[in-house]
């Protein structure tokens, strides 16, 4: 039975989707583990045994997911950062990271896609494709993250709609819709 102690990922991302990760791959099977969890590039990489088109598909929402939130905080909705260092990063936490000008190190947009296409390669050669709605899980890490933070929000006396809200509309990989 895997569990959020189980995923050695930066702690922004543990707040923000740790526990549903392990659930979603309990679902699957209780007997899968983790061999291998980790930041790469900005991105969530996971190494899963038993391996299963569901555990793909499991695999490459939460990486797609991971590209958009911060691995300081878990905030959603943030820019992939290049800083020497390629990871996602909110305005908050950029100063423990760098001392370079935010503006100056964005490098990739901030908005996570509603899904993501996920190949499946068998030892036919055949292929199949299968979409992943990240929707649903994106909505419930953004409300999440602004019910944690709205405190922070309304004393800051800035703009709860810093915090979006689910109005994306575009899939990873592909042209917008």
């Amino acid at each position: 039975m895997v569990t959020k102690d189980d995923l050695m990922i930066p702690r922004g991302w543990l707040k923000a989707f740790g526990d549903d990760l392990a659930k979603e791959l309990n679902k699957v099977d209780r007997g899968i583990e983790i061999l291998d969890s980790k930041e790469k590039w900005g991105e969530l990489r996971l190494v899963i045994n038993p391996y299963s088109d569901a555990t793909n598909n499991i695999e490459h929402k939460y990486t797609e997911i991971s590209r958009h939130i911060c691995i300081g905080c878990g905030k959603p909705d943030v820019p992939m950062m290049n800083f020497g260092w390629i990871s996602p990063v909110c305005e908050n936490c950029w100063p423990k990271f760098s001392k370079r000008p935010y503006n100056e190190c964005v490098a990739d947009s901030y908005r996570c896609p509603d899904f993501v296409n996920v190949k499946h390669y068998s030892w036919k050669d055949d292929v199949e494709t299968d979409r992943v709605d990240l929707s649903e899980e994106m909505g419930r890490i953004r409300k999440r993250f602004r019910d944690e933070n709205k405190n922070i929000a309304d004393s800051s006396g800035s703009d709860v709609d810093a915090f979006p809200d689910e109005d994306v509309g575009v899939a990873a990989g592909t042209d917008k819709e």
